[in-house]
């Protein structure tokens, strides 16, 4: 709102940059980053890079005039989302660790943080916070082979915070050694992937006849698969507990919102092309039907 309204873009080329902004504020946030030290490095480098350009063109100009307003728009949201008691990940993270003080004073129940691996700035901070208050715990999601081993990279973070946590230093890591255990391993070939779906899902159900109190667990290698999984689920009841996200492109209204966001992206200076009309028109007709 403070931006003149000579100087504010379109929606479409708002739409273009707006997605790569945010993602760049939510990682200042994470990372606890002092954001005026930061912005005005970044502004003391567009100052050099301007002073050394010697051509100046209009792309150039207004990646300078957007860079220059990146902190009052960082400024701007971070205010009315806190006042409107909302926020990014990246905010709430940062709004947390700075009421951290408070929240450990309250009376709260005990906290466990389980199969975290890589951390950011603000997890680090509110996770030992509350295990220095013994309010918390974490429970890590590695096997004892991936920690010993020094050049591996799955236990690289892990293994760097048992060297710098002062709690952890006092600790001896403990991890289950399930990588380096003998197992038994079954290929088993299916014409389709539909087919892999219910071959699962049959050798589950025979292994839970066999065994009612054991647990198999049905890992898909493709999220698609879900469907096909749960429509090929026994009659009989067998419990489950599905803890798989589902892909917004499988969505039924995502055809719909892809083509008018193209319409957004592809305005040209005569207005919307007819192929881009004639393909939303389509797509909006069969959703109504």
């Amino acid at each position: 709102k403070h931006t003149p309204k000579e100087d504010q873009e379109p929606f479409n080329s708002f739409y273009g940059w707006a997605p790569i902004l945010l993602q760049e504020f939510n990682e200042i946030d994470t990372q606890l980053v002092n954001s005026e030290e930061l912005f005005s490095f970044m502004n003391a480098l567009g100052d050099i890079e301007q002073w050394g350009s010697q051509e100046k063109g209009e792309l150039s100009k207004r990646h300078f005039k957007l860079q220059a307003l990146v902190p009052k728009y960082y400024d701007a949201l971070y205010k009315i989302l806190v006042k409107n008691q909302k926020g990014y990940a990246g905010l709430q993270l940062r709004e947390a660790v700075k009421n951290l003080g408070l929240y450990c004073q309250s009376k709260i129940p005990h906290h466990f943080f389980v199969g975290f691996n890589a951390l950011s700035k603000a997890e680090e901070t509110i996770i030992q916070e509350l295990m220095a208050e013994g309010k918390a715990e974490i429970l890590w999601d590695l096997d004892q082979s991936f920690y010993k081993d020094p050049h591996h990279s799955a236990g690289h973070f892990i293994r760097q915070y048992y060297q710098q946590w002062y709690l952890l230093k006092r600790e001896k890591p403990e991890f289950p050694d399930l990588f380096s255990a003998p197992k038994q391993i079954e290929i088993i070939s299916t014409a389709k992937n539909n087919l892999q779906a219910k071959a699962a899902v049959q050798i589950a159900s025979e292994l839970y006849s066999k065994d009612p109190s054991s647990s198999t667990v049905i890992v898909l290698g493709d999220e698609t698969l879900l469907k096909p999984t749960l429509s090929v689920l026994p009659q009989e009841e067998i419990p489950c507990n599905i803890t798989m996200g589902y892909p917004l492109k499988e969505v039924v209204l995502y055809s719909f919102f892809k083509r008018y966001f193209n319409l957004l992206e592809n305005i040209g200076t005569l207005g919307y092309s007819y192929r881009d009309i004639f393909e939303f028109s389509k797509t909006a007709c069969y959703r109504i039907i």
